[in-house]
């Protein structure tokens, strides 16, 4: 192992020049007075403004996630990007004008000991504390995201994880909030030699505005892409280092800035700040999970942070009362530790309490406070402090020790009440008048008192499958043995995806997105040994209903329409007896045209009329399924402390929007030949509850898609359905 190299760079004594200021970089050119030791100080992490800053940011993030108020507390992480960016950059320039270097490794040693400590701490507890709380799907999920989150490569992760839109439907990992440490430490790893570089750099006259113009460029170079991935990729915008590297490099440019700040006129600074504030505080509470992000909403918090330091610099009391108060200054010199703990504290209340009140959401507060004050103690302050081998931890006065110990007892009872006090999720479903018949057919009838024997369950069966497989690895072998979604190209994929009898002089070709792909072991079961051939023309997130969505991530997705012309040509060609459409319910709103609720839903009915029409020259019939509407697994709510009843959903409002615009859109088709039955009936009961199983038999691999087992169990109401549509006794 190579030792690490000390970066000394011996630089000439600082002085007052073109551009500098005692070493420091500035925007200005011509002569500055130098900084005093009170503003050199105030540029670092005790300024009153910047810790109320802080509190503002974590309340702002713990309010969006325990209890999705305000709307755009999100925008919390951008105020502490600013934050960052400032302190950080600042405490460097300071170095380099004092010593004329930077020493690195010092600088990196510093980092370690401020983030890693209680990260880890915290990442230790939550994997203590997901093996009780989580399913096992849940928990073998929990172990990558954390083993990301402890190596700071949450961002990235979650963008690989985030954009397969088969992971729509698991609940978001108890780490997820660690991709904003990620993006931190990813951009100090590479800011710190980009600085020092272009202060060497600046010694030299002809050179002096090379710092400015490093960080002008980059900056401007990250805003510009933040701009161009929230159009074309939102998700990866949203966690992407190269998207976010510019809300640092604002704060970076206040440090910059700082000896032209400091000749703001004392009258203007509160003024300023209250701007500042109000900025922040509007973009919270207008923003929405809608809004454009992060360009151009964030650049409100961004621009709202930088007014609010600016006014403060030089060591001016920004008379904003808010920020610079008793509480904002305590909860900010907690809000790392805040931060830490609050969203596995979220996430495992969630899972214990799936519809929490005021009570519960006091309790849960509580536990993150004191979570948060115990670990900033302990872990936070000593390691800061001292060192890696040798942490200072305070003396011990009985005080001290009856406040630890006390804390510790209050949060072992506060998580004890919660486990014991755990709450059943409640089913709450839309209307199903019109979803089920009065005199159901023989499969149907069957059908019906399985889902009732299910959903009287009060313990787990021994499911098929179990728990192990459950998730990708239950999915149809069709898709992850054979890869019949569009794996292999549309011309190999429909080639190689042929079954039933080689020889039938029947077709029928199922057709969709991986959805209908579900749906095929239940067909080849129900058409087994009657003289048909089963192809299968389906692709990944490309419903069958021809209207123009998104991928998973937000980012256009022209290839799907592509493919829906290739199908047709094909099903031009076979000429087949029976064409099954099949979309899933989720591509509603993902819509190309932005539409949503009732305009989403009046865009698919219209697009679904249009679709049966242009299939009416292609196919001899036509049978519309719908998609299962059931949103829980087993492999995300089946633990050691739940019951099937705690598994038990009703029928979403998406699904309801769906299924009435795709029935709707076939009946306008007026085509005798297409056949829409309602699949409500093979998933609820008549009240619109749905169960996670039936007769043993896991419905849904993912919340999404069927299982192997679930899928071949539909044999008879396929069979059923399949017979009218073609109207013999296929």
């Amino acid at each position: 192992m190579l030792d690490p190299v000390r970066v000394t760079l011996t630089a000439p004594a600082p002085t007052i020049e073109a551009g500098v200021v005692d070493g420091t970089p500035s925007l200005g050119n011509g002569s500055l007075p130098s900084p005093s030791p009170r503003q050199r100080h105030d540029s670092g992490g005790r300024r009153r403004d910047v810790q109320g800053l802080r509190a503002v940011a974590v309340i702002a993030v713990l309010g969006d996630h325990l209890f999705e108020r305000p709307s755009g507390g999100y925008l919390g992480v951008d105020i502490f990007f600013v934050i960052s960016g400032f302190l950080i950059t600042g405490l460097l320039l300071r170095e380099y004008s004092k010593t004329g270097r930077i020493d690195l490794p010092r600088f990196y040693k510093r980092r370690i000991k401020r983030t890693l400590p209680v990260a880890w701490v915290v990442l230790l507890f939550t994997l203590i504390a997901g093996s009780f709380v989580l399913s096992v799907y849940g928990f073998a999920q929990l172990w990558p995201a954390a083993v990301s989150a402890g190596a700071f490569w949450s961002n990235w992760q979650l963008i690989g994880v985030g954009a397969d839109y088969l992971h729509a439907t698991d609940a978001p990992s108890a780490v997820q909030h660690y991709w904003s440490l990620a993006v931190e430490e990813q951009f100090y790893l590479i800011w710190p030699a980009l600085l020092l570089g272009a202060l060497v750099l600046a010694r030299r006259p002809r050179l002096r505005a090379v710092p400015v113009a490093v960080l002008t460029t980059i900056g401007v170079a990250s805003l510009v892409w933040a701009a161009a991935e929230t159009a074309a990729h939102p998700l990866s915008a949203y966690f992407s280092t190269l998207t976010r590297g510019w809300e640092l490099l604002a704060g970076a440019g206040l440090a910059f800035a700082a000896p032209l700040l400091v000749r703001l006129p004392a009258v203007l600074r509160p003024w300023l700040a209250w701007c500042g504030f109000a900025m922040i505080i509007g973009g919270v509470v207008v923003a929405t999970p809608d809004s454009p992000f992060p360009f151009p909403w964030a650049l409100v918090p961004v621009l709202g942070t930088a007014v609010v330091i600016a006014a403060g610099a030089g060591g001016s009391d920004t008379q904003v009362w808010p920020l610079t108060n008793g509480l904002a200054q305590s909860i900010g010199a907690i809000s790392y530790s805040i931060y830490l703990w609050h969203f596995p504290v979220a996430v495992f209340v969630q899972a214990l309490h799936p519809a929490p009140g005021l009570l519960v959401h006091g309790v849960e507060l509580l536990l993150v406070l004191l979570l948060s004050v115990l670990s900033y103690r302990l872990v936070e302050v000593p390691f800061r402090t001292g060192s890696w081998h040798r942490p200072r931890f305070p003396r011990p006065s009985r005080r001290s020790v009856i406040a630890v110990v006390g804390g510790i007892a209050a949060s072992s009872l506060i998580v004890t009440a919660l486990v014991e006090t755990r709450s059943r999720p409640v089913a709450v479903s839309v209307s199903t008048a019109g979803y089920f018949d009065e005199q159901p057919t023989p499969a149907g009838a069957t059908r019906g008192r399985l889902i009732t024997e299910a959903l009287r369950a009060t313990s787990w069966p021994r499911l098929t499958p179990d728990d192990q497989q459950l998730g990708e690895g239950a999915r149809v072998p069709e898709w992850t043995r054979d890869g019949c979604l569009n794996a292999f190209g549309p011309e190999a994929t429909a080639s190689r995806c042929v079954y039933g009898e080689p020889e039938a002089r029947r077709t029928v070709i199922v057709y969709g997105d991986s959805v209908a792909l579900s749906y095929v072991p239940g067909i080849r079961a129900a058409l087994a040994g009657r003289g048909w051939r089963i192809k299968v023309l389906t692709s990944g997130q490309c419903p069958a209903v021809m209207v123009g969505v998104t991928q998973g991530d937000g980012s256009p997705y022209p290839q799907c329409d592509e493919y829906r012309e290739w199908a047709l040509q094909r099903m031009k060609r076979e000429r087949p007896e029976l064409v099954v459409m099949v979309s899933s319910y989720l591509s509603l709103d993902r819509l190309a045209s932005g539409s949503r609720d009732l305009a989403a839903a009046a865009e698919w009915t219209s697009r679904t009329t249009s679709t049966v029409k242009r299939l009416e020259g292609v196919a001899h019939r036509l049978l519309v399924l719908d998609a299962p509407p059931i949103e829980a697994s087993p492999q995300s709510c089946k633990t050691g402390l739940t019951t099937p009843q705690d598994c038990v959903t009703g029928v979403p409002e998406n699904w309801k929007r769906a299924a009435d615009a795709q029935h709707a859109g076939a009946r306008l088709a007026g085509l005798p030949s297409a056949s829409y039955p309602s699949t409500l009936p093979w998933f609820c009961s008549s009240e619109g509850v749905c169960p996670s199983f039936v007769a043993d038999v896991v419905t849904l691999a993912d919340g999404m898609h069927l299982t192997d087992a679930g899928s071949r169990q539909l044999a008879p109401l396929l069979r059923e359905a399949v017979q009218r549509a073609v109207g013999d006794a296929a």
